[in-house]
């Protein structure tokens, strides 16, 4: 059944599939079908798609993270439909139909509070851990609604406190009682609202999807580059009813296109001028570790691919057989809200304060990753305070980024005393002259937060490792 919801800002309504057990929509594309509104039981919930909950009582607010807050342990809420991403989940479900709900911007889970499994325990977005406090089931009830299961506790549900209906009302679990408050009707969405974006690989140098030279020209390729915060490298992204999406670049409003419309796995993907062809559509899915993978909507079964898996400044995209390997995962952002000026802005502001490790949480020994991961969460990481600098080198929060490669404001530079490639020292990137000369701040840095300058990959007697960029 297609059905509808009104966005608050603008009046109007959009467009939604609400899952049903007796929808099973199939829509045609270029000789191929796909599923796009699949059954959805308490057997087997459907997985890897986005919703929209939303309550069925009055107002039909629906799920929320405050604020689209990135931190973990934020409580989740009711609010207004704003269409934005703080009010997408995607479900990602286990062979025993159990079933965790991430939200697409945070890449965070919903989770009862503490693991607890009483009446009236919040439930907020938290950092995966695989626990049952992570794991849902989904009932569906006659109405076509669904209610959501803790696997805390087998008559544990997800409630709205109070029964509440108005903005704010917060999320918890209780015990099963039949009532509307434990009731949620699930629309099908893209996991991306419509917005301007980048698109950057989870390949190591997080390089990001770029026209090459800037060209306005129809038929140039696209290609992997450093970030660079010009309109080259961002991106419109729309999707209509089908949650089929054009991708058009800022600059040369041409769109996103496979060559010639081939359905040929190694075809190069370029920009060309708009023609609403399926050449131009694409299909976007979140994964379970929160990237994104592209499919072409020419052919399904084909997605967006860096070619060879390659990770220097102009290698070219293209359309591949799926592999599940990085070179076809991307993160959709908003440039707009990315982490390194905030992470930058917050480390300006403990500089000239004479603060020492206790004033971060370590009272003695290095306290240099403790000062940084203290800096990340007040800039809205969800990344986890930490003492020891060698464990952010592999942290999944990051993305790696080689000694060489030009790092930005708010990245991580790493330091090694001697000559094992282990990290004896980590601060933050503030500006950039240059892939080894840029300017850092630092905690433990002659007893103190300090400024400082690394110059030819060196800072002080310690040599440069590499950078990890910060993505949530």
């Amino acid at each position: 059944m297609i059905s509808t919801m009104k966005n608050s800002k603008t009046g109007k309504r959009t467009s939604l599939k609400f899952m049903t057990m007796a929808t099973a929509a199939i829509i045609a594309v270029s000789g191929l079908s796909i599923a796009t509104a699949p059954e959805a039981s308490a057997a087997a919930m459907s997985s890897g798609y986005t919703y929209i909950f939303q309550t069925p009582m009055s107002g039909g607010r629906v799920l929320d993270v405050p604020g689209a807050s990135i931190q973990s342990g934020v409580s989740l809420q009711l609010y207004d439909n704003n269409q934005t991403a703080a009010q997408r989940f995607t479900v990602t479900c286990g062979a025993d139909n159990w079933c965790t709900i991430m939200n697409v911007k945070s890449r965070l889970v919903l989770d009862v509070q503490n693991g607890y499994a009483n009446d009236s325990n919040p439930v907020w977005q938290y950092t995966p851990n695989g626990t049952n406090a992570q794991k849902w089931r989904f009932n569906q009830n006659s109405d076509g609604t669904y209610t959501i299961v803790s696997a805390l506790r087998s008559n544990l549900v997800l409630d709205l406190r109070g029964a509440g209906t108005t903005n704010g009302t917060a999320l918890q679990v209780y015990s099963s009682n039949g009532t509307a408050a434990q009731k949620f009707k699930l629309y099908r969405t893209s996991p991306v609202a419509t917005g301007t974006y980048t698109i950057q690989s989870t390949l190591s140098g997080g390089r990001v999807l770029d026209v090459p030279g800037a060209s306005t020209q129809s038929a140039v390729g696209i290609q992997l580059y450093d970030s660079n915060g010009t309109g080259a490298q961002k991106f419109n992204i729309s999707c209509d009813s089908n949650e089929f999406c054009t991708i058009q670049n800022i600059n040369s409003k041409l769109n996103l296109d496979v060559q010639w419309a081939s359905t040929t796995s190694g075809t190069p993907v370029w920009q060309y001028t708009p023609n609403g062809t399926s050449a131009q559509k694409w299909y976007i899915s979140q994964n379970a570790d929160g990237s994104m993978t592209i499919h072409s909507v020419l052919n399904i079964s084909l997605v967006l691919d860096v070619k060879n898996g390659g990770t220097t400044n102009g290698t070219p995209l293209q359309i591949y057989t799926p592999n599940g390997t990085a070179a076809q995962k991307f993160l959709v952002q908003d440039p707009s809200q990315t982490l390194g000026p905030r992470i930058v802005a917050e480390a300006q502001a403990t500089l000239n304060q004479g603060k020492t490790g206790s004033d971060y949480g370590l009272s003695g020994g290095d306290w240099c990753a403790a000062y940084v991961t203290t800096i990340l969460e007040r800039a809205g990481s969800s990344v986890s305070w930490q003492t020891w600098a060698p464990s952010l080198q592999s942290d999944s929060h990051f993305i790696q980024i080689p000694r060489g490669q030009t790092p930005q404001p708010g990245d991580l530079a790493f330091w090694d005393s001697g000559t094992n490639g282990v990290a004896d020292h980590v601060n933050i990137v503030i500006s950039v002259s240059g892939p080894y000369s840029f300017t850092t701040i630092g905690g433990n840095e002659s007893g103190g937060v300090r400024s400082g300058t690394a110059k030819d990959g060196v800072f002080g007697t310690q040599t440069l490792i590499g950078f990890a960029r910060p993505i949530s």
